[in-house]
C-alpha cells in the first residue's frame, strides 16, 4: 500500500470513531431522554411495604412459657442414648490393607516428558 491509501483510511476511521461519539453524547445533555434514569415500579414498593407490615407484626407476638411448668411437660422422660467411643479407623484409609498407613513417603519423583 501507498502512502496515499494509508493516509485515506486514517482519515475514514478518525470519521467513523468521531460519528460514534458524537451519536453517543447526542442525548446526554437533555434531561428528556428517560431511557437512561432508573425509577422504582410500585412492585417492589408494594413488596417491602409488605415485608415491612410482617416485620410489625413479629414484634408484636408474645410467647407464653406457661407450658414449660404444665404437668404434661414436666412427665416427660430423658430417653437420649449415649453411645461409646468407637474406633476411629485407619489412620490412611487409601493406604493398602495390612500396611498401618502411617508411613508417608519421605519424597515423590515425578517424570515428565515432553515431546
Amino acid at each position: 500500500m501507498n502512502k496515499k491509501n494509508i493516509t485515506i483510511i486514517i482519515i475514514v476511521s478518525l470519521l467513523i470513531m468521531v460519528a460514534f461519539w458524537y451519536m453517543g453524547n447526542s442525548g446526554t445533555s437533555s434531561t428528556a431522554d428517560t431511557s437512561l434514569t432508573t425509577t422504582q415500579t410500585s412492585s417492589e414498593s408494594a413488596d417491602a411495604q409488605y415485608i415491612y407490615s410482617l416485620l410489625q407484626q413479629m414484634n408484636q407476638v408474645k410467647l407464653q412459657d406457661t407450658i414449660f411448668s404444665a404437668p404434661a411437660f414436666l412427665g416427660l422422660k430423658d430417653n437420649t442414648v449415649s453411645f461409646s467411643s468407637l474406633p476411629a479407623g485407619r489412620n490412611n484409609p487409601f493406604a493398602p490393607l495390612g500396611s498401618t498407613g502411617n508411613a508417608v513417603p519421605a519424597s515423590t519423583t515425578i517424570k515428565v516428558s515432553i515431546k
